[in-house]
């Protein structure tokens, strides 16, 4: 049988993320979870609504949301890529834990031909615009673990 030499999975979306909770029981066991929305489906009759993914992460990750939250530059909702590793959950279904977050910045590509004007070429107001503000993602926007906890 073959092994295969990956340590660990990673996969990067993007998602509608509606709040970051934490918890702290103890020194050693403390963590911290964001919850991200999507559109049902239709295959589980028993969702209405929005679908409910939990996604785990670092505790020290949580301060600097909130930090970022108060200082103006996230609010909840709000749409975030995050890079995350995929392990083995309970039940044999798999787990996320972020391992980098920050506010999702469409690319050119992401942005619809109906939000285009087709006589001048530029981006409409509303979903995309931030692209044609200049807006760009930087280093204050994005929110890693740190790694002196470790």
């Amino acid at each position: 049988m073959q092994t295969n030499d990956l340590e660990t999975i990673t996969t990067t979306f993007v998602g509608q993320v509606e709040s970051a909770t934490k918890y702290e029981i103890d020194a050693d066991n403390k963590g911290a979870s964001l919850w991200v929305t999507k559109p049902t489906s239709g295959r589980n009759p028993n969702v209405i609504g929005r679908e409910i993914i939990k996604v785990r992460m670092p505790h020290d990750m949580f301060a600097k949301l909130k930090a970022d939250h108060d200082a103006g530059d996230i609010q909840f909702p709000c749409l975030m890529e995050i890079q995350a590793e995929v392990d083995m959950g309970g039940g044999n279904r798999a787990a996320l834990t972020a391992i980098s977050i920050r506010k999702h910045i469409p690319e050119p590509l992401d942005i619809s031909a109906g939000k285009i004007d087709k006589t001048t070429g530029e981006i409409l107001p509303g979903t995309g615009a931030a692209m044609a503000d200049g807006l760009k993602p930087d280093a204050k926007t994005d929110t890693k673990p740190d790694n002196k906890s470790k």
